[in-house]
């Protein structure tokens, strides 16, 4: 259980949202009380009801260590306090994306225009920029576009008249250049989600979007060292910046097109996988196998 100090009324939202974690956390010991139960045929009684003393206690017993280390350090260390003041400092830097983005909408407007003639579509980043890449490539899967994401071992080689979606913060990570250059070698279109224009990624791209807080790796790595060692404390770590504003520019990117084309959200919901949990010996759980 995460306690909250005695200003926790100045935090609301912070505050549901603890709760909802003690909800969960209560709820999985209670549940491992219960399986643990099961497997030592300790039922302490013969009906539901009078299990209940022995599953509370038995959780009790499992929770207590763990309570009191959370108790102890949490309200000690002041996390809560940092970490609503850290989620208003994110919300702060979203709320800046739009003048980025409204600044580029030719740009933007390109994108669209080469995704829609594109054979097929091929996106790409490294880390935590693959991750805003995969986001995008996973949605566009469900809007019926040929799509891969280039750092799965099962793809489709870029050909001509194919369009490679790219991210990189610095513009100058080697496996997402080295895609650039491919591209471009059989004539099909790159498009780059950079924090520089002017990067190794930006100078091979046909269409770059440029975001902010991406790591400038061009000068060297001890100039790369330089620039972290000058961040102040309430940044981002590492690019987090521009990744933060990767995810952001790509959902909209796809609410729109998606929008603009009319797609359901039930056409979604079929390309969806079904990852529902199959209870099996229902008739339901059968049929969803």
């Amino acid at each position: 259980m995460c306690y909250l100090r005695s200003d926790e009324k100045s935090h609301p939202d912070l505050t549901r949202l603890l709760l909802s974690f003690e909800i969960v956390h209560r709820a999985f010991f209670y549940q491992r009380a219960r399986y643990k139960q099961r497997l030592l045929g300790d039922y302490g009684g013969s009906k539901l009801e009078d299990r209940e003393p022995f599953l509370l206690r038995s959780c009790r017993s499992e929770k207590r260590s763990i309570e009191h280390t959370w108790k102890v350090g949490i309200m000690r260390s002041g996390f809560c306090e940092e970490f609503a003041r850290q989620f208003r400092n994110v919300v702060a830097h979203a709320g800046k994306a739009c003048s980025l983005v409204e600044n580029q909408i030719d740009a933007v407007e390109q994108v669209c225009g080469v995704i829609e003639s594109a054979r097929s579509i091929h996106v790409y980043g490294k880390g935590r920029s693959g991750a805003v890449a995969v986001c995008l490539a996973l949605r566009l899967k469900h809007f019926g576009y040929d799509t891969w994401f280039v750092g799965d071992i099962v793809k489709e080689g870029i050909k001509a008249h194919d369009v490679a979606v790219l991210f990189s913060g610095s513009g100058e990570t080697s496996d997402v250049v080295d895609v650039a250059e491919r591209a471009r070698a059989v004539g099909a279109k790159v498009v780059s989600v950079t924090s520089f224009r002017d990067s190794a990624l930006g100078r091979l791209s046909d269409i770059t979007v440029v975001l902010p807080g991406g790591l400038e790796k061009g000068k060297g790595w001890d100039y790369l060292k330089a620039q972290l060692g000058q961040m102040r404390e309430d940044e981002f770590y590492g690019a987090g910046e521009f990744e933060l504003y990767a995810f952001l520019f790509q959902e909209a990117f796809l609410n729109a097109l998606g929008s603009w084309k009319k797609i359901s959200q039930s056409a979604v919901l079929e390309r969806h996988e079904d990852d529902a949990i199959i209870h099996r010996g229902s008739p339901q759980g059968q049929g969803s196998r």
